[in-house]
């Protein structure tokens, strides 16, 4: 297994969008990828960050086979090039973290020696300094909801992270339904925490169905999210539950 650095133009593909509604993205195979490695998608100006860590599932697919991203190119002419005799290898999502210490700056401290400019293999304590920044930042949602429906309901939100996180970035961490606000009561420790509920219920979720984050997903504290899925059956009863009795 190798470990690899790849850079996304933000200008000119929309990678974090795609990845909301889908989960995985068709890469162009320009480099010897293997399934199994890991890809850490450096996101170009004005993020200038690593975002996104990858697992390659496939490799050798014909644009035939690819997912189809036209819509999500700024620019048609660049969509257009090259696709039909290029190769491509298929990038699963695994997490997606926003941090300051996975920065251009911070990288180049740690061993990378300039903005990447294309694929390349990071050094062994590069790889290690981002290994380390994934597993320190990420919060474990499986970690926080016990049941019988717990491994259907962590597995969505494993498999398509982004969605979570563009989810907040639109609506907040504060409770759609109570209001309650963590970073309000607690302070610091508080900054960043909350819930996020998916409105379709998890028995209707196939394998073929697409996170709309806007539409489907709402951030809800704890103990609304337990009462979503306990028996107030959705998220206007339980506004109004809780409106008769405050």
């Amino acid at each position: 297994m190798k470990y690899w650095i790849v850079p996304s133009n933000n200008n000119k593909f929309r990678l974090a969008d795609f990845l909301a509604n889908h989960g995985y993205v068709d890469w162009k195979q320009k480099n010897k990828f293997n399934v199994g490695d890991i890809v850490f998608m450096y996101c170009t100006k004005p993020e200038s960050r690593i975002r996104f860590m990858m697992k390659v599932e496939k490799t050798d697919m014909t644009y035939e086979e690819s997912t189809k991203d036209e819509e999500y190119w700024n620019d048609p002419e660049e969509f257009k090039a090259g696709v039909i005799s290029n190769r491509y290898c298929r990038f699963r999502l695994i997490d997606e973290v926003c941090s300051d210490k996975l920065c251009l700056e911070k990288l180049k401290e740690h061993g990378l020696n300039a903005v990447p400019q294309g694929s390349l293999i990071p050094s062994e304590s590069l790889v290690d300094y981002i290994m380390g920044v994934f597993e320190t930042v990420t919060i474990n949602e499986s970690e926080l909801i016990e049941g019988a429906g717990h491994q259907v309901y962590t597995t969505r939100y494993e498999r398509n992270p982004v969605a979570r996180n563009r989810c907040i970035e639109l609506k907040g961490c504060k409770c759609s339904i109570c209001g309650f606000d963590f970073e309000k009561i607690y302070g610091e420790i508080g900054k960043g925490f909350i819930h996020i509920h998916h409105i379709v219920p998890v028995s209707e979720i196939s394998e073929s169905y697409r996170v709309d984050y806007e539409k489907d997903l709402i951030p809800v504290c704890p103990n609304c999210h337990a009462m979503l899925h306990r028996k107030s059956g959705s998220v206007e009863g339980l506004k109004e539950i809780i409106n008769k009795n405050v």
